[in-house]
């Protein structure tokens, strides 16, 4: 096992609230503490196929690994303090890693 190299500095932002028309939007709040937060996001590509036709197509996925103790929650957001962009955490767990000590793995979607 390897420890994950940092692919750069990531925002922890949390919140939401409605527009006019009451949906949902997120907010750009940075959670307090972690504006400039260590990270590895990776992007993995992931082949699947459709069940209309059985086409196979690729779909981009990303992972990210930060420190167990960032307090990352389901629908919270990262954002590449250098290049802008947003991912959502669609899911996270904790793992061992002997090198680094535990980390929080996180599946995520890029939102822009």
């Amino acid at each position: 096992m390897t420890a994950p190299i940092a692919t750069g500095t990531y925002a922890l932002l949390r919140g939401t609230s409605a527009d006019a028309y009451s949906d949902e939007i997120d907010l750009a709040v940075e959670v307090s503490g972690y504006a400039s937060i260590v990270a590895s996001v990776v992007e993995q590509q992931q082949r699947t196929t459709r069940n209309t036709d059985q086409a196979p197509r690729d779909v981009r996925r990303f992972v990210g690994r930060v420190p167990s103790f960032v307090p990352v929650r389901d629908e919270d957001r990262l954002r590449d303090n250098a290049t802008g962009e947003i991912y959502t955490i669609e899911s996270f767990r904790t793992v061992a890693n002997p090198i680094t000590g535990a980390v929080t793995k996180l599946n995520l979607i890029l939102t822009t």
